[in-house]
This record gives structure tokens, sequence and C-alpha cells, in this order.
């Protein structure tokens, strides 16, 4: 291979090595505008990138008035190159080149446009990186570009367009390149960054980029605004560099063109750093001599893949027990094969380690970052060129997930420095609990019990009462007893002696609760649902276990990292043995493992149609000993209701009926805001119960239609004191699980309404109840 490289290196000047006659900087000061003066000086600015299949993609814009589009962002491009309406020659053939959703440059609707051919010839590159064997052709234009502050006259390479495209658009009308300006080279091949640079448009010579995509240390974005990954132009945050920036100045490294990027004419301006070792773990590997080590800083699609020569990746395919394995979508575009490894080792692999000229500070990929889940086979993500000890690497999306990388455009060097995203520190746990209910903290006193480690997210700001009233059957109370509450309920509690059933006013049967106790050693007792949390945090250790205000944001499950790695919407992270999902209704949990398993994301849960309402009523006088642990359940034609008995006389209900919806705002509310008993009078009126006075409360308080008025159809009904009573009411709607494959995944499981939900239809006719025995 290396005779073959040194013959390229011979015939480079034949090729046409892009040198152009070089232009002055006045001169480049002369295209910002008609009259030679200056660009419109703007401070430094964050270019918002979106990830494609070809690399990074931010918004700019060219003309007057701007037309703005996405141009994709390349290091290794050497100017700005922008699709317009011209095909084969002709700029009104614009369509039997281009697909109608291309984005493309209309230089015809600029006014600022101007022709700059008899500066800079047209140019035709074959082969070239971008459509390879085919013509890559263009016109040098100037115009003027606008990003962000910047606004500034700047020569481009405007595209005419040789072959047809039309099925194949891309998703941008151009390439905004940052390569390097070496010096003697003119404008038509000067990024336009340099140029605006030079002409006063961007305060500093510098642009900065970091990954917040792929693994990125950055779990929530929060340092990239949201998007995949940030450049900055005209400057860099100091407060993303961790320690200081290493700086390296760059080398001219001619075999780029040859086993890289080919182009003829060859484009030669690249970031390369001199690579003077390479490691793996502390293995030092060889390196090739005859012609040096380059590193090409690289952050499109060509960055993906740990760069090594082809006996270094042989050496970790060894270290690593790698088999082969043949890839519908390899993790990266070399030409060199890929190989599985076991998921459970990784930890055990070596780090790839690099050192520059210029520092002795190595820097590494780690084995979390070279090793990458193609179709749940654990592959090395390693990228290859040349043959033998011979490396011209591309240094991008694998190395520097982690890093924070800096181009000076005025000393041709890059810095490097580890990435800061001011994150909180990762907290480490057995079990994250997410959701501080009923299930949720349960599930904590358990863990604590048991000596088990556990957190509890809480997305709520602060403990609040909440629901009603719950009864607790004889197997929840043994658990709750070993876990210390027992005595506690026993002191607020009502035991459960007997449930009267009723069909609307006939009193139908009498169920005997009392005789539970004898074969399963414990009662039934209901009691105030808010006291009964509080029992519940205490005995979790809230104040230490619960972290409220946390909400969980992603998850993600690797089974070849030790922990499941929870990421919180405030851009902390939490590392997990277990995750348990005990978030309710619109379990946030069940939402990312429904948008791993394929689904859309949303929570995939569907109104039934019914209402749920419930309250705790204030201590009932009219009620007396014979009224002490009596339940009711009221099965009404078109609706149920159901109370039970609590401490000091009072009791807890809960009913639930069929509704009316008007629009989608009462399809997805889960809690109704506002609830008040008046609003479930309106549901339940003087409908009989054997605790109202006078068996039908002949004097109730007018009706105060508020929500169901319109959604509900019934008559005008009075109130029962069991509602009238209440000291607070609530009203939910009901939902049902509609597509969810399952409950439990890998190290994530679902709890509680969080895990399913009620899939039974409210009655629409009078009941059925068969006869019991």
């Amino acid at each position: 291979m290396h005779s073959v490289l040194m013959k390229s290196l011979i015939f480079l000047p034949l090729l046409g090595i892009v040198r152009a006659s070089p232009i002055a900087k006045n001169d480049i000061q002369r295209l910002s505008d008609p009259k030679g003066n200056k660009g419109s000086k703007g401070s430094s600015f964050d270019l918002l990138l979106t990830w494609t299949p070809y690399g990074f993609a931010g918004n700019i814009s060219i003309g007057s008035p701007p037309q703005q589009f996405p141009a994709f962002v390349d290091w290794t491009w050497i100017g700005q190159y922008v699709f317009t309406t011209k095909c084969q020659g002709d700029p009104e053939r614009a369509s039997d080149c281009f697909a109608e959703d291309q984005p493309i440059f209309n230089q015809s609707q600029s006014r600022t446009f101007r022709n700059e051919s008899a500066l800079y010839p047209s140019r035709t590159w074959n082969p070239n990186h971008f459509f390879f064997y085919e013509d890559l052709t263009v016109d040098y234009a100037s115009d003027i570009q606008t990003i962000g502050p910047s606004s500034t006259r700047v020569v481009i390479q405007a595209a005419d367009m040789q072959f047809d495209i039309t099925n194949d658009p891309y998703p941008f009308a151009g390439v905004y390149g940052l390569s390097p300006v070496f010096k003697g080279d003119n404008a038509s091949i000067q990024s336009t960054f340099y140029q605006a640079w030079v002409a006063g448009a961007w305060p500093e010579p510098f642009t900065a980029f970091h990954y917040c995509y792929n693994g990125s240390v950055d779990t929530n974005k929060s340092t990239c605004q949201g998007a995949d990954g940030l450049e900055t132009l005209g400057g860099y945050d100091d407060s993303l560099v961790q320690g200081e920036l290493s700086w390296y100045d760059i080398i001219f490294f001619p075999e780029v063109n040859v086993v890289d990027f080919v182009y003829a004419p060859a484009i030669l301006n690249y970031w390369t750093l001199n690579l003077t070792q390479l490691t793996l773990g502390d293995k030092v590997q060889a390196l090739n001599e005859s012609t040096g080590a380059g590193a090409v800083f690289d952050h499109a699609s060509y960055g993906r893949g740990a760069p090594l020569s082809v006996n270094a990746y042989a050496e970790l395919i060894a270290m690593t027990g790698a088999t082969p394995i043949t890839l519908d979508s390899p993790p990266n575009n070399g030409n060199q094969s890929f190989y599985q490894v076991n998921c459970t080792a990784v930890t055990t692999f070596p780090p790839i380690r690099y050192q520059f000229e210029g520092h002795k500070r190595v820097w590494e990929i780690t084995p979390s970052n070279y090793i990458e889940k193609v179709d749940d086979f654990c592959v090395l993500n390693v990228r290859t060129l040349g043959d033998g000890d011979f490396i011209a690497g591309n240094f991008g999306e694998t190395f520097a997930k982690d890093k924070y990388v800096v181009l000076d455009f005025e000393k041709n060097r890059v810095g490097l420095a580890d990435l800061n995203c001011n994150m909180q520190p990762i907290q480490e746990t057995q079990v994250l609990i997410v959701g501080g209910g009923i299930g949720g903290l349960t599930l904590a006193a358990l863990c604590r019990k048991l000596n088990i480690s556990c957190l509890v997210l809480e997305r709520s700001k602060k403990v609040t009462p909440a629901g009603a009233g719950i009864s607790l059957a004889p197997n929840a109370l043994r658990v709750l007893d070993q876990l210390g509450i027992y005595d506690d309920i026993v002191r607020h509690g009502q035991t459960l002696d007997k449930i009267i059933i009723h069909r609307n006013r006939t009193k139908w049967r009498t169920l005997d609760w009392s005789r539970v106790t004898s074969p399963f050693g414990y009662p039934v007792y209901s009691i105030e649902r808010h006291h009964f949390h509080h029992l519940l945090y205490r005995a979790a250790d809230g104040d230490n276990t619960v972290l409220l205000d946390h909400s969980i944001a992603d998850l993600v499950d690797d089974e070849a990292e030790r922990h499941v790695h929870v990421k919180l919407a405030n851009g902390a992270q939490i590392n997990a043995d277990v995750i348990v999902g005990a978030d309710g209704i619109r379990s946030a949990t069940r939402r990312i493992l429904a948008r791993q398993a394929g689904l859309d994301g949303k929570n995939t849960i569907r109104f039934t149609g019914r209402v749920h309402m419930s309250g705790y009523t204030a201590p009932m006088e009219n009620l007396g000993p014979k009224d002490l642990g009596v339940g009711n359940w009221l099965f009404y034609d078109d609706c149920t209701l159901t109370t039970w008995p609590c401490i000091d006389n009072r009791q807890w209900f809960i009913g639930v009926k069929q509704v009316e919806h008007k629009g989608q705002e009462d399809m997805n509310r889960s809690v109704w805001a506002n609830a008040t008993p008046a609003l479930v009078n309106e549901a339940y009126g003087t409908r009989f119960h054997p605790f109202a006075e006078t068996g039908q409360f002949k004097d109730s308080m007018p009706v105060l239609s508020f929500y169901l008025s319109r959604r509900i159809n019934t008559d005008i009904w009075h109130s029962p004191p069991v509602v009238d009573r209440s000291e607070r009411v609530i009203a939910s709607n009901v939902f049902e699980e509609t597509d969810f494959p399952t409950m439990s995944k890998g190290r994530v499981a679902l709890l509680g309404d969080g895990m399913f939900l009620s899939l039974s239809p409210a009655p629409k006719s009078p009941l059925k109840i068969p006869s019991l025995s």
C-alpha cells in the first residue's frame, strides 16, 4: 500500500491541487459590500445543529432578502457550497435536477447576488467526496451571508448540478465549510466563516463544537439548547471547558486526499494533528513512520468510529475476543469488517488512547463509547484507513462525544478539553422508584426493611393531601404490619364489619366481613388516604429517600452496562440496578418503554367515558353505634356508589358513572380541577342511601351545575348528606390500556396504575345481578 501511496503523492501536482492566486485581506473587505465597507459586526453565535445521515445541519441565510435554508456543517470543506437553480448550465432547468422538496438557493431572487467568474473561473471536481464519480461543478459568486448577528458579503460556490437527484433529495441546500485556511489560499477555497471574520463580522477567529447526541455526556441536551450539537461561531464558551484547553498546531498532511477524502483537483485543507502515540490500554501500537500518522478532525458521518490502523484493529479484536458479524446497518461507513463482542464484558475492555504532537496529555475513548449496540449485538465501532500500521483517522463522534473542540482560524490550531456539562453528581442506588404514591412508598418501605438502597422520584414539589380514603385487605395489612405501621392503622382507621348491598332502594344482601379475621389473621380496615400516605412516607424514611420535584426524562437499559441510566428533567442522572415505574395513570416510565418498544411514545391509554368521583366526609352525627363498621354498596340503573366506614363516624365514598364528554380536553384530563360537593351531587343527588337522616334528604341545596350539567343526562336530583358533608371531593376520568406489549422489560418494571387500568365498561342499562348461594 505504501508504494501506491507514494506514487499517488508524486502525481498530486498533476491532479491540479487547489492553490489559486492569493487574495489580500483588503480584497475580502471589498467584497463585503459595493462600497468596500466591512460587514456588520456581531457577537458570537450558537448555531443549533440537527443530526442527519450525512452529518450535522444548521440554518443559515444567503441573499437579499435573506433566503434561509439548512446547510450541512462540514469541517472538511473549503467554502460555502450551495444548490442553485442551475442545472447542466441552465438556470431555468432546476426541476430537471432537483426534487420539488429539495431546498435550494434561488439566486435570481437575491438583489445582492453577484457573479464573480471574472475573479474565479468555474471548477469541477471528479472524483469528489460528495458525489464520488459524478461531477461536482461550481460557479463562483458572492452574496450576503447571514448567520445570527453576522451579515457580510462572502464568496460562495454556486452549484451547477450536472446530474439528476430528483429521486434522492438532500436534507440541506448546501455545505457550510469550516476547513482551515492556509497561507496563499484565495477566497474561492476559504471558509465563509474565515471571510466574515476577516471582514469584521465575527469578533473572534474561533468556532467551537460539542455533541449532545448518541451517547454524549450531556444526556438531556441542555448545553446544546435541546439540539443534537452546537457549533459556536465567533468565540467559545469557557464554562463548557473542564480544566483547560490544550492547543495543537495543525499539520499539512496530503495523504488525506489519497486514502480518506479523494478529490481531483486535490483538496488538502484539513484540521489534522500529528498523532504521536496510539495505545490499547497500556499496550503501545506501532505507527507508520514513512508518512507519519494524521488525526483528521471531522464531526460528520466519516467521524463515526474509533480511528485505528488495520494492525491495531486486529489487536483490539484479539484483546476483546470479538467475532465476525455481518450487519445491514453498520455503525460507521468504513470499508473494514465488523466484529461483535460479549456485551457483559465491555467494562473489562481496554480504553483506546491517543497522544498528539504538542502536549503530553493523553486522550481516550472509553469502551462504552467505542462499543455500539446494533440490532441487539454489541459491535466494535472502529474505522480503519489504509493498511498495516498506517493511520489517517477521522476524529469525530466516537472520539469527541465527551469533549469540547475549538478551531482557531487565525493560528490554525485545534483546542481540546473535556466537556463540562455542569451536571449534578451522578447518584447510584439499587432500586429507583418513579412515583411517590401508595405503591411507590410501599415498595420504598419494603426496600428499607430489607436494607436495599432506594430512591423515590416524585414530581410534586411537596407532599399534599390527595384522594379520599382507602380500604386495606388482610393480605395488605400483613405486609404493613411487617413495615411497622399496623398499630397506627388500628388507631386511625375503622374496621369493616359488614357490607350492605342495595339494588336502587332494595336491600339485597348483607356480607359479614368480621369473619375474615379468623382465617387470615387480620380484618379489613378503612383509613383516610392522606393519613395512610403519611404513614408510608414515614416508613420509607421519606425525608431521606423521596426526591420531591424530580421527574424522569429518559432511561437507558443497556445489558452491557452495570446499571440502568436514568436521565432526569433537571439534567441530573441516577444509576440504578432496577427501575420501578409507580408513577400512576399517566406514567412517564410507561411512555418511555412504549417509545423504546416502537410505539409512538405517548400514553397508550384511552378515556372510557366514565368519571370516578370520591370524597371523605366530616363526622356524621346522625350515625350511631349500630352504623360503625358498616359499608354500603349501591347499584343504581346507570351508576354505582359505595361508601366505607372510617374513624369518628366518617365515611369515604366512591362512585362511577358514564358521562358525555365535550371535546378533547374532557377526554385527556385525569383529575378534574375545582371538584366540589355540588359537582358530585349532580351525579348522585337524592339517590337512596341508608345513612341519609330521613332515608332521602328532602331539603337539599340547589344544584349548581358546573361541569356535568352539559355532560350527564339525568333528572334534577337532591343531595344525600354523605356527599354534602364531605371535607373534600375528587373527580377524575377512568382510562383503559389500549396498546402495550409488556409491563416489564429488562431491568425496568411497572407498578400500580402505571401498569394496568380497568377494562370493563360502565353499565348503560339496568344491572343484572346474579343470585349468590
